[in-house]
């Protein structure tokens, strides 16, 4: 079980939901410090000041996961101020909030830039940090239903895929978890 006390944790998504939340209970926990990186100006500022008020240590970054640039420019800045984060908690994600069939290209291209590539970005841009180090922690928040196909109860749709969970391991002191990939079953 990974241990929040003192440690520096980085939140995607971290000024508002499940990401502030986290925020709030990781400091609860014991973590040294959190830095949150949003795309959200004003809910930055109002969740970095609530987080202030209770004596906590939190560094804001106005950061769009979709763009490459800017995730290497903070990331660079997060890695020369405080190294790399203990816990790293990917949980920027976006949803269009309508039909699959009534999405436009565009939608579709933000959505895989922000849920897929900003993911893959942001772990590039710590992993390598984490593993020299020999710990650290990358965890994925993903939504549920990414586990039930369109028009499919996930009870139905699991006959046809299996789920995976995978980790990796930075010199056996940390863990990588990518906890729901799905994948077609061959034959």
């Amino acid at each position: 079980m990974t241990r929040l006390r003192n440690s520096t944790i980085l939140i995607t998504g971290g000024a508002s939901g499940i990401g502030r939340l986290m925020g709030l209970m990781s400091l609860e926990r014991g973590a040294d410090k959190v830095i949150i990186w949003d795309i959200n100006q004003q809910n930055l500022q109002q969740v970095t000041a609530e987080m202030q008020a209770k004596g906590k240590q939190v560094f804001p970054y106005e950061v769009d996961v979709a763009d490459v640039a800017a995730v290497a420019e903070a990331a660079g800045h997060v890695l020369q101020e405080s190294g790399p984060p203990d816990i790293l908690i990917n949980n920027a994600g976006i949803v269009v909030g309508k039909m699959f069939a009534d999405h436009s290209y565009a939608e579709i291209a933000q959505t895989l830039s922000v849920n897929v590539l900003g993911v893959m970005a942001v772990a590039r841009a710590f992993l390598p940090g984490m593993i020299e180090r020999g710990s650290g922690h990358v965890v994925n928040i993903a939504s549920a239903a990414g586990t039930g196909g369109p028009g499919t109860r996930p009870a139905r749709y699991h006959r046809y895929t299996k789920l995976h969970r995978h980790w990796y391991v930075c010199r056996g002191k940390g863990t990588l978890a990518h906890p729901y990939t799905t994948t077609r079953r061959s034959g």
